[in-house]
């Protein structure tokens, strides 16, 4: 298929705005992302350092930011390559250029807007609960059951919780007015979005673009409709997705390095040797040493520092790499196949594995991310066992609670569950309202339920989470914020 036919302007609903031509519309998609709660709370997200007052040590906002600044850099220098080989018309490029460019800023925008506070310790405190408390919810709220069908399909959507599928969910349920379309973005977005294509139940080691969930069963049908219009098969990702992730997986490791080198984890000139050194083992030939060099050479300059030299050397580098192997291997991607944008055993693979490996010594296990991350995942933990007092009625119960049915809950003693309830959004809300309307069955409740909660959880930036955990704890006071 031409991205003629891949970039669109079809949504789930027509946009009340008339577009002059499809380039507009992806635009608007844009203005949609970076006016969105759910992308300001991600100045309040930790990159790397949950709770850091360093304010020039990265938040996930500001991470997005550079991703996107690459993704772009990366889409016009693909552009540029097909231009040079006359492909721009074969391609269904020619009056779409600009959308191309701005499907990829998008993605890299919102590649990390479900992250739940405390990033991937979060993601693991949430795993963790269902699979050691959240059964036990679910058999008290709707009975034992010896049919597993539930618990081997959508209660995977727990056990294998991420924070992509939940990203997925924010644009596509959760910020709309009426639960359904979220963001209401064009099919073409959020197919750019889905950097990994399998349902929770369905991942699986390889390829690589099934290692996680990319959507949890409560969107199936909106990814169902998405595959359907641009023809996709079930573990083929839509080809721009490729260069998000492509994106992101340049800009994070040398972003990581940078805030442990302004925290003072790591030198400069330490850094350099240990990647020089890693990145030179197995016999490296002579003139991959000679590019090895000259990607991690650094002068004295009054004007830029040694490391921005260095990070901007590799950036460039890497972008025209990523942007080489996208256009020759562009045949094989849009087929499906996965491919490798930084080609395995290059000298920047080997680069970006070596800083990979420095960052993990020197930064994530570091005092100053750990502490904070381990306490991250009490909190995490600790806001579900108080919200599992709503998990664990029969939809009976929990529906007048979540109804605010005031004389309901005096007379069934549930004035802490309804006051729980109260903290809850309405943008999650009303996702779980339309959710239930059409599933009237019990265990369908509860996984809408169950999502509920996590919808709001996940919305927490990480201090507002830690604030509310200490609120239900009884050791601080809350400040009526919602």
């Amino acid at each position: 298929m031409q991205y003629s036919g891949w970039i669109t302007q079809e949504r789930a609903e027509q946009s009340t705005r008339t577009f002059a031509d499809v380039n507009q519309a992806i635009e608007s998609d844009r203005g949609r992302i970076i006016f969105s709660s759910p992308f300001r709370r991600l100045q309040n997200k930790a990159q790397v350092f949950p709770l850091e007052g360093n304010a020039a040590v990265r938040s996930r906002l500001t991470h997005s930011l550079e991703v996107a600044h690459v993704g772009r850099y990366v889409a016009q220098e693909v552009l540029s390559r097909f231009e040079e080989a006359n492909k721009l018309g074969e391609l269904g490029l020619s009056d779409r250029q600009s959308a191309f460019i701005t499907l990829v800023e998008n993605a890299c925008l919102l590649h990390d807007i479900g992250n739940p506070p405390f990033g991937h310790f979060g993601e693991a405190a949430i795993r963790t609960w269902f699979k050691t408390a959240g059964q036990g919810a679910f058999e008290a709220a709707v009975g034992e059951s010896s049919d597993t069908t539930y618990l081997d399909g959508p209660y995977q959507d727990f056990l294998r919780f991420d924070g992509n599928a939940q990203g997925f969910r924010i644009v596509t349920r959760l910020q709309g007015e009426d639960g359904t379309t979220g963001l209401n973005l064009t099919y073409s977005q959020l197919a750019s979005y889905l950097k990994y294509v399998p349902l929770p139940q369905d991942v699986t080691d390889k390829p690589r673009v099934c290692k996680k969930p990319g959507y949890f069963n409560t969107e199936a049908d909106v990814v169902a409709k998405i595959r359907t219009s641009f023809a996709l098969g079930e573990r083929q990702r839509f080809p721009i997705a490729a260069l998000m992730e492509a994106a992101d997986d340049i800009a994070y490791c040398l972003s990581d390095i940078e805030d442990g080198i302004e925290k003072r984890l790591i030198t400069f000139d330490r850094f350099i040797s240990e990647v020089e050194a890693k990145a030179a083992d197995e016999g490296l030939p002579e003139q991959q040493r000679t590019e090895l060099q000259d990607l991690l050479s650094a002068k004295e300059d009054a004007r830029t520092s040694k490391f921005v030299q260095v990070r901007t050397r590799i950036f460039n580098e890497a972008v025209r790499h990523v942007a080489r192997r996208f256009v020759d291997h562009h045949d094989a991607i849009c087929a499906g196949e996965h491919v490798e944008l930084i080609e395995p055993k290059s000298v920047l693979e080997r680069v970006f594995s070596a800083i990979r490996k420095s960052v993990a010594r020197h930064v994530y296990t570091s005092p100053e991310a750990e502490h904070v991350e381990l306490a991250g995942n009490a909190v995490v933990y600790g806001l579900l066992e108080n919200f599992a007092r709503i998990l664990q009625l029969p939809a009976k119960d929990a529906w007048p609670i979540l109804e605010d049915d005031v004389a309901y809950c005096k007379e069934h003693h549930f004035d802490l569950e309804m006051r729980l309830a109260h903290m809850l959004p309405d943008a999650a809300l009303r996702a779980y309202r339309v959710s239930v309307s059409r599933n009237h069955g019990a265990i369908e409740e509860w996984h809408a339920r169950a999502h509920l909660i996590l919808d709001y959880i996940c919305g927490m930036t990480d201090s507002f989470a830690l604030k509310t955990f200490q609120l239900l704890s009884g050791i601080r006071v809350g400040d009526g914020q919602r």
